[in-house]
């Protein structure tokens, strides 16, 4: 990274990525042929195919060209594919291709690949060499290929040697073409004569672009980021016409403040192709756009960018270092391996989901070596050559049990045949040492019911026989891994440890996704969802695990193999967000005592729809997303992320200090963006570097959300003495009104003095310690805790209270430690909606204590006159703390009985009383005055079509939502009006991650129907306030519709903001609703289910019934409209 003067270079190698194509003014193609020179070859041009089964090196050849070092093993047909990596549109009807070759071995096989019109490969062989020495060798092209065509790349093969170990070496130094013109646009270059594909296979409505004029922009390092070395950017310039082009192209280079570097203009005649290469002054680290424009005599201008970065050289790293790294991401080796960038922006470990159970036997062949789709061992050669280590994912190994008729099957236990094929993997692998066995086994709530139905005990099973199969196969050299959890479940780890399950898994394994929020204050995992409230935040819950993973002695990693932020589907964050987040959880985690951490995932995807789609750390273009620039700033840094304590600067920062090699490291930034500057000052001595490890001047700096290092803290600094105190208590604790609760002080003093340390507590009004201050004698090198005992007011009320510990040394004031009470209810309780039947009915109340202590509440039925209950007033004995118990409630009622009361459910304790309406399965909805009224304002929908808050239930809490329904001639009315919502309506493709409207529409309403079938329907609503409408979409669930319909068009529907949440209106038209005959008076079967991603947790409100799988598939459970006047 150096200034220089960046003089115009004209090369003779190409680097295809960003391709933009000039159309203009037709001129005459007289010639009925055309010879163009493509290339004289680079590596930097090719790229490994994916389907590839023998290891080969690319090396440059002296002046010009490349070599390509093949490695046959001799254990039969074996082939290497490179492919351009961007393959060569040819323009008109290909005759025939020169190659300038060299083959060390005369009898190894060759062949061109093409791709034709329609898409097909075609892998054509070489005329049979003569000599090692360099020739030129002819392929025709074969006239039944459709085309024009597009050039692929080449396949080398050891058809003839097959059982011999050989080395060969091809050189390749020329590449040229003969292509007929005299059938293609002169202005487009389309070729005239073509044709959709008569076998109706072919995709293709029209002929493919091949333009007759063609400039590519890109750069020499893989996926353009620089890693200890200087930019270099290329133009590539290739003009098929007979006549040469005179070109002007203007390449200007910004930094990531947006200002121009360098900018600078060349021209140049093309007689068929040039390329240019810049080597722009960059001065620090970080990504970088540069732009190109490209003007053509008689063609339009056109413009094309790129973002290219540099980062620092990462470190050199001895195979235990490897072995130690922190540093992981997710990939998928079936899909194209290419991790270059990552491995140069210091990620050292792959979690690879292309060794699945199921494809790794199929894989396997006569010979056992896994050379079968997706050709393993050209995988495992693409790990070995860029010095990776790996984690497979044993995906589909555990089978999946369900519930049929309320019992559980498919439960099948672990056989001989499951261990052999074990044997086999590990056999056929020995370079990896770590196995995992599943990949978010339980992710599906079905599952996950049958599981607790068998109290995990076949997922127990599994993992004691995988864990015993590892060790004894693996002579204790391999390690195993549990399932990648979809979710922290410290529960459930520390009972299958307590059952002995976990004797030989080596490694507990978790999954977490925080959606939009920041690591630190993140506590729900927005991945597999949940309702209501939770306590504690991602940290106390990876700080849990860590604990439990060794509760039997054994000293347990414990890893992180999926997390990750969207930058542009779903729960959705800035890009500025996500390279500030990602080495934030990193070192957050090593905090948390987590030994490996897998970022997911590495590629954008190239229309992002939903959540995941967006989480990579470089684009769908294969270019650096910031995110990739802060990675490498961290493990440039923090290589091993040694941690050694936590600290703060004040409320709303974090830091961390880790050990590398002798010196302390500080990290440290403010957790949110916020308008008063927080400066930090490092002390004497430290070298202060940026989020890209950038070197910044002095030892002070202003912070933001993305981190900044000190190298060098002096161990008796004020951040290093701060960095003594943590917190061992949870960070976001949970507490109910007038119970006792512990704050918990971790000290450990790293100085060589001794200290007196105070600690005052400081509550909420009403909240009593148990003393005012705590004192603790911290001897040198001692490491301990305080317990800080502290009472919650009588009259706290639900909602998060902050807290804080002073901390004082010596007398002297050092600093304060900041934590979160949540306050919650003594107990939550969710009343099931009454059958579709009158007489004797069961409904089910869901009661859970909340509290810290054994309960045992009342629970009774108040109902309208008329009505009898059978289950009497009764206690709910010995309820457990965060027992969540389900309670039967049995009552006899009328369809023509007076309603002269509301029904509820009344919970009671001595402290503490919650009530919950009984709800009805049937409502009237009443017609609307349709005279143009609707303008997008809630507050005009009459007071008739607002339905009453007691028939709607809410999975948390109040619903705060009022909720109007209708009809008219139109269509169906809908209105929401959401409080207390975080409107999140980004991405409404994946509803289910957003704020939305589920509406399950029977038309026939027809109360035998158990699955989905014509007349059924699953609509979902999510507001787009930015629009000032509603994104409709339609999922499909059965044979009811052909396909999922997404954006389906309103001609009505508004959205918008309010104070603290949102509101959205619309009209379903009818001719949506098939089957439905619209009049007065009739029914139709409706279940609504409004997703609310609340401020203080997601809720879901609700009419007749939550959504579970009855409710989604069955539709004689949902609840009856009637359409009245």
């Amino acid at each position: 990274m150096k200034s220089k003067n960046s003089p115009l270079q004209q090369l003779s190698s190409s680097f295809l990525a960003c391709v933009f194509m000039l159309g203009g003014l037709a001129t005459s193609l007289a010639a009925q042929s055309s010879s163009k020179a493509i290339t004289q070859f680079s590596p930097q041009d090719w790229k490994t195919s994916a389907d590839n089964r023998a290891p080969a090196d690319y090396n440059p050849l002296e002046d010009y060209g490349m070599e390509v070092e093949i490695d046959y093993s001799g254990k039969g047909f074996e082939y290497h594919r490179i492919e351009a990596k961007n393959p060569i549109a040819i323009p008109g009807k290909l005759k025939s291709v020169d190659v300038l070759v060299n083959m060390s071995n005369p009898g190894a096989g060759s062949k061109l690949t093409l791709v034709d019109a329609y898409g097909e490969w075609h892998n054509i062989d070489f005329p049979k060499f003569t000599s090692e020495s360099w020739e030129t060798v002819t392929i025709p092209v074969p006239e039944d290929i459709p085309q024009p065509v597009q050039l692929q790349g080449f396949m080398f093969h050891n058809w003839g040697t097959r059982m011999q170990k050989t080395d060969v070496r091809v050189g390749l130094r020329g590449l040229a073409v003969e292509t007929d013109l005299s059938r293609v646009n002169p202005v487009t270059g389309v070729y005239l004569d073509w044709k959709p594909d008569p076998s109706g296979k072919g995709s293709n409505t029209e002929a493919p672009e091949t333009p007759l004029f063609a400039a590519n922009f890109s750069s020499t390092a893989p996926g353009h980021f620089f890693a200890g070395t200087d930019a270099e950017l290329i133009l590539n310039i290739r003009n098929w016409r007979p006549q040469p082009a005179q070109v002007k192209a203007t390449v200007t280079v910004t930094d990531p403040k947006g200002t121009t570097i360098f900018s600078e203009t060349i021209q140049q005649t093309v007689d068929s192709f040039e390329q240019f290469k810049w080597t722009p002054p960059v001065e620090q680290y970080g990504p970088h756009r540069a732009e190109v424009l490209i003007e053509n005599k008689g063609f339009e201008p056109a413009e094309a960018y790129l973002i290219f970065a540099e980062g620092p050289k990462p470190h050199d790293l001895t195979d235990a270092d490897k072995m130690a790294s922190p540093y992981g991401m997710n990939v998928h080796g079936a899909q194209g391996l290419f991790i270059t960038p990552f491995r140069n922006a210091g990620i050292v470990w792959y979690r690879d989901y292309a060794f699945d159970f199921q494809w790794l036997k199929k894989a396997k062949k006569n010979n056992r070596n896994f050379s079968g789709w997706p050709g393993y061992p050209g995988i495992v050669q693409i790990y070995e050559d860029e010095g990776a280590k790996v984690l497979p994912v044993l995906a589909h190994s555990i089978p999946k049990p369900e519930i049929v008729d309320g019992e559980v099957e498919g439960n099948i236990p672990a056989d001989r045949e499951w261990v052999a094929h074990l044997a086999e993997v590990f056999n056929g692998f020995p370079q990896y040492k770590y196995w995992e066995l599943d990949n978010e086994y339980a992710l599906d709530p079905e599952v996950r019911e049958a599981e607790a139905k068998l109290d995990w005990a076949h997922y127990e099973s599994y993992h004691e026989v995988f864990g015993q199969a590892v060790h004894f196969l693996g002579f204790g050299e391999l390690k195993a891994v549990e399932n990648g959890r979809s979710g922290i479940r410290p529960d459930l780890v520390e009972k299958a440890i307590r059952n002995g399950s976990f004797a030989d898994i080596d490694v507990v394994n978790v999954h977490h996704y925080p959606g939009v929020d920041a690591p630190e204050i993140n506590v729900k995992n927005f991945n597999t969802g949940g309702l209501g409230r939770e306590s504690g935040l991602f940290f106390d819950k990876l700080h849990d695990l860590v604990k439990v993973a060794d509760s039997d002695g054994k000293d347990r990693e414990v890893f992180i193999t999926e997390f990750g932020w969207d930058t542009a589907a779903g729960q959705v964050v800035t890009e500025e967000q996500q390279a500030a987040y990602a080495p934030r959880a990193y070192m957050m985690f090593a905090a948390a005592g987590i030994d490996k951490s897998f970022w997911f995932w590495h590629f954008d995807s190239p229309t992002p729809m939903k959540f995941f789609d967006a989480c990579g750390l470089m684009t769908a273009r294969r270019e650096p997303k910031p995110s990739l620039c802060t990675m490498a700033g961290l493990t440039h840094l923090l290589p091993n992320l040694d941690y050694v304590g936590s600290f703060n600067v004040g409320p709303g920062t974090q830091g961390y200090v880790f050990r590398e090699d002798g010196e302390y490291i500080a990290a440290v930034w403010r957790i949110a963006k916020g308008e008063k500057p927080i400066e930090v000052d490092f002390g004497s001595g430290p070298q202060v570097y940026d989020a890209f490890a950038n070197p910044l001047d002095g030892t002070k700096a202003v912070l933001d959300i993305a981190p900044v290092y000190a190298v060098g803290l002096q161990p008796d600094s004020n951040l290093m003495r701060r960095a003594t105190y943590s917190l061992e208590s949870p960070l976001f604790m949970a507490t109910v009104a007038n119970e006792n609760s512990d704050i918990i002080v971790r000290i450990h003093n790293t100085s060589d003095r001794a200290k007196k340390v105070t600690l005052t507590p400081v509550l909420p009004d009403g909240w009593t310690p148990q003393q005012d201050t705590f004192t603790y004698n911290a001897s040198p090198g001692s490491d301990g805790t305080v317990t800080i005992p502290f009472h919650a007011a009588a009259d706290a009320k639900a909602g998060i209270e902050p807290l804080r510990v002073d901390v004082a040394e010596n007398g002297q004031a050092l600093t304060s430690l900041y934590l979160r009470a949540n306050v919650l209810e003594p107990y939550l309780m969710t009343v099931g909606g009454m059958p579709n039947q009158q007489g004797e009915v069961e409904v089910m109340a869901n009661v859970v204590n909340q509290t810290n202590s054994v309960k045992s509440p009342t629970i009774s039925m108040a109902l309208p006159s008329g009505w009898h209950a059978i289950t009497p007033n009764s206690t709910i004995e010995n309820l457990q703390p965060l027992e969540d118990r389900e309670v039967a409630l049995k009552f006899e009622w009328k369809t023509d009985t007076e309603w002269d009361r509301v029904p509820e459910v009344t919970l009671k304790d001595k402290d503490f009383e919650i009530t919950r309406s009984i709800i009805p399965p049937f409502m009237a909805i009443h017609k609307i005055e349709d005279s143009g009224w609707f303008h997008g304002d809630s507050a005009k929908w009459p007071e008739a079509n607002k339905l009453s808050e007691w028939i709607v239930g809410s999975s948390y809490g109040d619903p705060l939502t009022d909720i109007w329904m209708g009809w008219s001639e139109r269509g169906l009315w809908v209105a929401v009006d959401v409080e207390g919502s975080k409107v999140q309506v980004t991405g409404p493709r994946s509803f289910w991650q957003a704020d939305s409207l589920e509406l399950f529409i029977d038309s026939q309403n027809d109360k035998s129907a158990k699955t989905f079938g014509p007349g059924d329907h699953q609509f979902w609503a999510v507001a787009q306030p930015d629009e000032n409408r509603v994104y409709l979409g339609q999922w499909k669930r059965n044979d009811e519709i052909n396909e999922i319909r997404y954006d389906i068009p309103l001609t009505e529907s508004a959205a918008s903001v309010t104070e603290n949440g949102y509101t959205m209106e619309f009209v379903i038209p009818w001719e949506e609703i098939r089957g439905f005959e619209i009049q007065s008076g009739a029914f139709m079967g409706l279940n609504f289910n409004l997703n609310v991603k609340g401020t203080e947790g997601p809720r879901e409100v609700y009419w007749p019934r939550l959504k579970n799988k009855k409710t989604i598939g069955i539709p004689a459970s949902w609840g009856t409209i009637e359409l009245a006047e």
